[in-house]
């Protein structure tokens, strides 16, 4: 029997998954519910290496990193190893050949249309029409088909001819999927999927950043041009604040240098551009866990606000980060002030520019946050609810957003023993946030509380690979988290999954490793102090991913 064995390589997580699946299907031995990413990687790389007798196919696919190349790469063995990327260089260091595949050319393009539309017996002028779309293609096998198929389901098209004009009108839509009739069950993407899963996980300013960078140059581009002397076009404002748009790609530790050096060339300390600096503070330490040091900053930040003759917007957002930065400190009764005066500034307003202007369901969620944590679960249910008739107009149907209450609705339940429901709630808070950005912490969040929830309902088998999934996503984000809070808290857990399953070794490994590092992160001062014992391992977490 021949094994064929693929990995998808884009991620550190889609490789730690897709070798925990191998491992499994393999039955290897040693092979456990309960071992780590990285037992199992090594558990299925040792049997590619030794084994002869069962010839293998091991296919890395779509990969996008040479370490993650290097470290998979068996270095012996009875198979052979096929890689998937688009780029040459990368592929080739390891591989003996490098294959590049084309584009289709013309005549493949028409023909491959033909083939999709079933018209075998086509006129000349059918099979130039066809060419000619291709054309219009790029000889892409992927647009091809997309569009091909929706010629075949849109009866009032009787030939390709005739679609031609109308494809030059509506090119955009046409390359999304049909919502009705053929589906390929190997690959239901379409180009629209493809653009949307590089950049629909990026901010509207990161957004425009990037457009910027490829109207420059690939590369080369100085400082200086980001930073304009003069007003700037709407919708670009964000390049007066270059420590906003250099936050999210730098690590914890360096991102917080480069704000305290920003912070010492502040002259003025009363000024907006050190509330904005603040700001920016609040979202590094909360985004971090560091609630403590975020208090004070978004305090800072609100008090040069209310002296200044700044717009309700801005003071509306001052009450807000304090509100939310005291709620994730346990201050909830405090914070719940602070986020009431966010949200009778934003309700002082007619709508729509009370969502158009304001950002009043991220005020009703974080108000629902507060009322949890006191034990009032009908009022946050009520703010969720206002949040919920506010979020399809300001972000669109089924948002991430939407996901975020469906995991604080999930805990709700739960408080209530109702583990069903609070399964089936955190499932579908899962499937909203998880596409395009699978190791957001958003997304660890819901694998961690489902593991939770899995312990609860006495399913011993789900709840260490939902574990599992959580650690692999805590532990590719430490670098840019600048701490191992997330998964000290994991390890906490599934130190008591192996303790009802009689693994005492291990479980003493998991639990003395979680609370070393517990340890060391509660002597910083950096973190709050919880209510609970459960509390006293979710303090080293954003408020959103606890």
């Amino acid at each position: 029997m021949n094994v064929v064995l693929w990995i998808a390589s884009e991620t550190e997580a889609e490789i730690a998954k897709s070798f925990n699946e191998a491992a499994s299907r393999l039955d290897l031995p040693g092979y456990l519910e309960t071992n780590t990413p990285d037992q199992n990687r090594f558990a299925v790389l040792q049997w590619l290496q030794k084994s002869s007798r069962v010839p293998w196919l091991l296919i890395l696919d779509n990969v996008e990193d040479q370490k993650l190349l290097s470290e998979n790469w068996p270095r012996t063995g009875n198979g052979s190893i096929l890689v998937t990327c688009r780029s040459e260089i990368l592929a080739a260091s390891p591989a003996a050949v490098a294959i590049e595949i084309p584009a289709f050319t013309t005549d493949e393009s028409g023909e491959l249309i033909m083939n999709i539309m079933n018209r075998k017996n086509a006129s000349e002028d059918e099979s130039l029409a066809a060419q000619e779309l291709s054309e219009k293609l790029g000889g892409l096998a992927l647009a091809i088909d997309v569009v091909a198929k929706q010629i075949k389901i849109r009866r009032r098209f009787e030939t390709i001819r005739d679609f031609l004009p109308y494809y030059e009108q509506h090119y955009r839509t046409l390359h999304k999927r049909p919502k009705i009739g053929i589906f390929d069950p190997y690959y239901s993407k379409d180009i629209d999927t493809l653009w949307q899963t590089a950049f629909e996980h990026l901010e509207p300013d990161a957004s425009r950043l990037m457009s910027l960078f490829c109207f420059m140059a690939p590369e080369g581009i100085p400082q200086w041009v980001l930073e304009p002397k003069c007003d700037v076009p709407t919708g670009w404002e964000f390049l007066k604040d270059p420590e906003k748009y250099s936050l999210e790609i730098q690590s914890f530790i360096s991102c917080e240098r480069t704000l305290l050096l920003a912070e010492d060339n502040i002259e003025n300390k009363s000024s907006l551009a050190c509330a904005y600096l603040c700001t920016n503070f609040v979202s590094l330490y909360e985004r971090t866990g560091r609630s403590v040091r975020a208090i004070p900053k978004a305090k800072k930040a609100l008090e040069i606000r209310e002296s200044s003759a700044t717009d309700k917007n801005d003071l509306a957002n001052g009450f807000s980060d304090v509100g939310y930065s005291s709620v994730a400190a346990y201050e909830a009764e405090q914070g719940l002030q602070y986020l009431e005066k966010a949200l009778s500034i934003a309700e002082a307003s007619p709508e729509p520019d009370r969502y158009k202007v304001y950002n009043i369901d991220r005020f009703l969620r974080n108000h629902g946050r507060g009322n949890m944590l006191l034990g009032r679960y009908d009022a946050a249910k009520a703010d969720f609810d206002r949040a919920e008739y506010y979020q399809p107009m300001i972000h669109g149907k089924n948002s991430h957003y939407d996901g975020e209450i469906m995991h604080e609705r999930a805990k709700i339940a739960a408080r209530h023993g109702d583990f069903d429901q609070a399964y089936n709630y955190n499932e579908r808070a899962y499937e909203l946030m998880s596409p395009g950005k699978p190791t957001h912490s958003s997304v660890m969040a819901t694998r961690y509380q489902q593991g939770w929830l899995a312990m609860q309902r006495g399913n011993e088998v789900e709840a260490p690979r939902y574990f599992r999934d959580a650690l692999t996503i805590c532990q590719l984000n430490e670098a840019q988290r600048g701490n191992k809070g997330e998964s000290a808290r994991v390890k906490w857990r599934m130190s008591q999954i192996m303790e009802k399953q009689g693994l005492t070794d291990e479980a003493k490994t998991y639990r003395e490793a979680g609370e070393e590092t517990k340890k060391e992160l509660a002597a910083t001062g950096d973190y709050p102090k919880g209510i609970t014992e459960d509390d006293s391992w979710d303090v080293f977490l954003g408020l959103l991913y606890r």
